[in-house]
């Protein structure tokens, strides 16, 4: 018989949990909790599933918590209220305690719901024992909550309330869960960053190969980053993660939030980097399959990390091009020009901004790719591209036609052009490409003096001209720190247009699927600021998971939808719980006739 999912979770955690022993008399800190927002609320989630896939997933799960005997059980519990999971530990963080809180008034009806752990035991003091192999769950009932621990002193010595330490979870997430790094006790903090420490310190010995200005550079790089990932672990204060079925957007979001304690050097770090405005609001086109920005301020302590990556990636390619045997006049080319553009990239970090768009746009018969950022010293990174073809041309003169160096110019922005014929690639592939972006493939680079912008594909110069006049018009926008956008839906009659005749007709249903949802098709990473910290979500919308939902049947004969449940333990509902059958499920006796009966035709054949 399968366990409900839920409770199971609390008693394994239990169960697994290290014998606390004595630790019941020591100082005790919860630095994990766990929320589960509520039973109503997670049905509705998993009712947003199902609604999208055709598959009545609430009425199937309480047809299986029915059929499995777990009926009493359910309706002990407060189906409004959330659930909540505490791991507290001592001072020296050598001993552990879980504690669940489950919303009931009636701990002993939500026992048996967990017939596989064998009937209760009284312990005494109105606690109740259950002994499993392994070990014994204690639980008792405090007010109107079920209070499950690994020991009889856990549960005797359990808050009033649960809930005050969860916070607004319950709200924001269906499963939620935070990490309180300032309870963290101090034992298991520096055994951490020892441990962390000594990784980093393992990577800073002298490789095979390796020149001492190279070892010299990666070293300062890597002590440079271990003293600031100390600083920032030492100035945590939590690390929330959680999970929302939202059915008012018909959207799901994963997200985690960190804060850092208020006043630390860490918390004044990020408060220097909010605010940041992007100038290349045009790069992100409305209606691209992929999209991409960031626009952050760089702390001067970041910067000094980052210009020490860029003197080791100096050093690096100094030593390889010494490897190359390149003739003398060459050779001092290649570093001058390697030396210019690492100067440009460090001139630029010093500006203390990074600010940065692009954008793809596929079609079954169109692809272009642009992009736009900031960039310090325009002219002496035009300057580089300039030398650099001018010496490709004078070591192969037929590659002069492919070069077009300043071929036009668009407002301060001057443009020079690469083309590549599509003809060269032969085959199957010349084909494709033709139909994608023409006769040549063009990459147009246009530098500003503060400014470097990419273009490649169908109308490059176009959509490139496009993107600067948007970007000037549109100022400083403010918008998130970081976001990446993708339209499945565009991506997916990308592919079916150029795949194989064989991959079409699966490639084909998937888009289908996602276009029935008029453009919620996106899947989004967002990184926003908050205060004394940031958050991260990851987001799909409608049709990634009616997608999800739809996947289980698309390769013919998947599940059927069926009508719901018109009352608790109705016709719906056993309908459901029979069709949602597992291989540990006892038989039923119709079952067993039916095999009885075809046995000795078996035997026949």
């Amino acid at each position: 018989m399968r366990r409900p999912l839920l409770w199971t979770l609390i008693v394994a955690m239990l169960l697994a949990t290290p014998q606390l022993c004595s630790a019941q008399k020591k100082d005790l800190k919860q630095f994990v909790t766990v929320s589960l927002s509520g039973y109503d609320d997670l049905m509705k989630g998993v009712g947003l599933i199902g609604k999208l896939s055709g598959v009545p997933l609430p009425q199937m799960i309480e047809g299986r918590l029915q059929a499995m005997g777990a009926a009493d059980a359910l309706d002990s519990i407060d189906k409004k209220r959330p659930w909540v999971v505490a791991v507290k530990t001592d001072n020296e963080g050598n001993e552990f305690v879980v504690q669940g809180f489950l919303p009931t008034g009636d701990v002993k009806t939500l026992l048996k719901g967990f017939p596989m752990l064998g009937e209760p035991g009284d312990a005494g003091d109105g606690v109740l024992e259950i002994r499993t192999p392994a070990r014994s769950v204690f639980a008792k009932q405090h007010g109107n909550w079920a209070v499950l621990g690994d020991s009889k002193a856990s549960v005797m010595d359990a808050p009033a309330d649960p809930l005050k330490s969860v916070g607004s979870m319950p709200e924001k997430y269906q499963l939620g869960a935070t990490f309180s790094m300032k309870t963290v006790p101090e034992a298991l903090r520096q055994k951490f960053t020892a441990l962390f420490t000594l990784g980093v310190q393992s990577g800073m010995r002298k490789m095979p190969g390796e020149s001492d200005e190279q070892f010299a550079a990666r070293s300062k790089m890597l002590q440079s980053a271990l003293q600031q990932i100390n600083t920032t672990l030492g100035d945590l204060d939590a690390l929330t993660i959680g999970v929302k079925l939202d059915d008012a957007t018909s959207s799901a979001y994963l997200e985690y939030v960190i804060t850092v304690v208020p006043g630390s050097k860490t918390a004044e770090k990020m408060a220097k980097g909010t605010g940041a405005k992007t100038n290349f609001a045009g790069a992100i086109l409305p209606d691209a399959a992929v999209s991409f920005h960031a626009a952050q301020k760089v702390d001067p302590a970041d910067v000094e990390q980052l210009k020490s990556s860029v003197a080791m990636l100096r050093t690096n390619a100094m030593t390889e091009l010494e490897k190359q045997g390149l003739p003398e006049e060459q050779m001092k080319l290649a570093k001058q020009l390697a030396s210019d553009l690492m100067d440009v990239v460090e001139k630029t970090l010093e500006s203390g901004k990074m600010d940065m768009a692009a954008s793809a746009k596929l079609g079954p018969k169109a692809a272009t790719v642009v992009a736009g950022g900031q960039i310090a010293e325009g002219g002496k990174l035009e300057s580089v591209l300039k030398r650099l073809v001018q010496q490709v041309i004078k070591d192969q003169p037929d590659a002069a036609k492919f070069f077009k160096l300043d071929a036009e110019k668009h407002q301060d922005v001057r443009f020079h052009v690469v083309s590549v014929p599509t003809g060269m690639m032969g085959g199957d592939a010349q084909e494709k490409a033709a139909a994608l972006v023409g006769e040549s493939l063009d990459v147009v680079i246009g530098i500003g003096e503060k400014s470097l912008y990419v273009a490649a594909g169908r109308d490059a110069a176009k959509t490139l001209k496009q993107v600067i006049d948007e970007s000037k018009s549109a100022g400083e926008k403010s918008l998130p720190p970081m976001q990446l956008s993708v339209a499945a839906g565009a991506i997916a009659k990308f592919a079916a247009a150029v795949a194989d005749e064989d991959e079409r007709p699966n490639i084909e249903k998937v888009a289908k699927v996602l276009e029935s949802s008029e453009g919620k098709d996106h899947v989004k990473l967002t990184a926003t600021q908050i205060p004394n910290g940031a958050r991260v979500r990851l987001e799909v919308e409608e049709g990634i998971l009616r997608l999800l939902g739809a996947m289980p049947g698309m390769g013919g004969g998947g599940m059927k939808a069926m009508p719901p449940a018109k009352a608790k333990g109705g016709k719906a509902v056993k309908k459901a719980a029979k069709a949602d059958t597992g291989e540990d499920e006892p038989e039923v006796k119709p079952r067993k006739k039916a095999a009885k009966k075809a046995k000795p035709k078996d035997e026949d054949e």
